[in-house]
């Protein structure tokens, strides 16, 4: 199975689309939503909101589908657009609508694969030709599964057969996956070495500054051995002798004024 078959639409692309008649040359309106038949497991029409002047939103069978273009969808002539109560059918998808994008996807041996991200559907029949299911369950990358291997299509859910698991394709480059993710660890690498680095850096200072410290005390410790080699004594003065002798100088200041 390819990664896309050229004769595949996705589902999120039909959204929007505009629909023009090809006999008559005129917009019809906008694709509005893709009407899902469970029971054959694949789309059965379209419906098409109303333009500015139509009184109610039209139906567009699958098979009355002229041309599925990148960016239009043509059909020969508008009289093939279908009322939207017209087809018992055709109300009961709009009523009860079978939302795939979203639903939970198990296989028939009771694996749990994950949730449908798009579908895909052939333009030729209508069937449902592939489902895309994200990456983040029991596959690692979001993973491209056939549309052969669904065995139903309920409001919610989606039952696969088991020989999906074997042959479900990659969507996503594991490459560059890969390459994320070592992107991701170099990122959570220099973060750690950053705080390192950090950490190291106020080891150092504290270091550096208790080396310091260290070494000026053998520096005063080194001037006390040496006055002491040379027969020095370095002492500091006593501050009461200091108090006594200024206050001696002064009162023979005083006596000298009185004598003159």
């Amino acid at each position: 199975m390819t990664e896309e078959k050229e004769k595949d639409r996705t589902s999120k692309s039909m959204i929007g689309m505009p629909l023009y008649s090809i006999q008559e040359g005129i917009p019809l309106g906008l694709i509005k939503q893709i009407l899902i038949s469970g029971k054959n497991k694949a789309v059965e029409g379209f419906l098409v909101e109303k333009r500015r002047f139509s009184r109610e939103e039209k139906i567009l069978p699958f098979p009355a589908v002229s041309g599925f273009g990148e960016d239009t969808l043509t059909v020969e002539r508008q009289t093939l657009l279908e009322r939207k109560g017209q087809n018992q059918q055709f109300l009961q998808a709009i009523r009860s609508p079978l939302p795939i994008i979203g639903a939970r996807v198990f296989t028939a041996g009771g694996k749990t694969l994950g949730k449908v991200e798009e579908y895909r559907f052939s333009v030729e029949d209508g069937r449902i030709s592939g489902l895309e299911i994200a990456g983040d369950g029991f596959f690692r990358v979001r993973s491209l599964v056939d549309g052969s291997c669904i065995i139903a299509i309920a409001p919610r859910t989606i039952m696969l057969k088991d020989e999906a698991l074997e042959t479900a394709v990659a969507l996503e480059n594991s490459f560059v996956l890969g390459m994320e993710t070592a992107a991701a660890a170099v990122l959570e690498k220099a973060s750690d070495i950053k705080s390192n680095a950090s950490e190291a850096g106020r080891k150092l200072s504290a270091n550096f500054n208790e080396a310091m410290g260290r070494l000026k005390l053998r520096s005063e410790e080194g001037d006390r051995e040496l006055a002491e080699a040379l027969g020095l004594e370095v002492e500091l003065p006593d501050m009461d002798d200091l108090g006594a002798t200024e206050e001696e100088a002064q009162q023979e200041e005083r006596k000298a004024e009185r004598e003159q």
